[in-house]
């Protein structure tokens, strides 16, 4: 039950953040084709940075929210084997 339900709230997480990466490229390349417009419109440039921005905020919360979801999930001693697990794996 445990599992099951830890599978379903991770896959709807996983889905949330496919989008948000998408949106995030999207928004990047709006930004680039402001940039390339012959006459630049700085407040449209602005605009697109401040959007880029709120999704990049978003995708943060949610890797928050992933963490959260598991800490919630798991008994004390599951996340003392999780976290043992990856203190022996090099960082990034």
């Amino acid at each position: 039950e445990q599992t099951a339900a830890l599978k379903e709230s991770v896959y709807a997480l996983q889905k949330r953040q496919i989008e948000l990466q998408a949106k995030m490229e999207l928004a990047a390349l709006e930004q680039a084709r402001l940039m390339t417009e012959p006459i630049v419109d700085e407040a449209s440039i602005m605009a697109a940075v401040e959007k880029t921005g709120a999704v990049r905020t978003e995708l943060a919360k949610l890797h928050v929210e992933r963490l959260l979801l598991i800490k919630k999930t798991l008994s004390e001693e599951q996340l003392e084997a999780v976290n043992h697990f990856f203190a022996g794996q090099p960082q990034e």
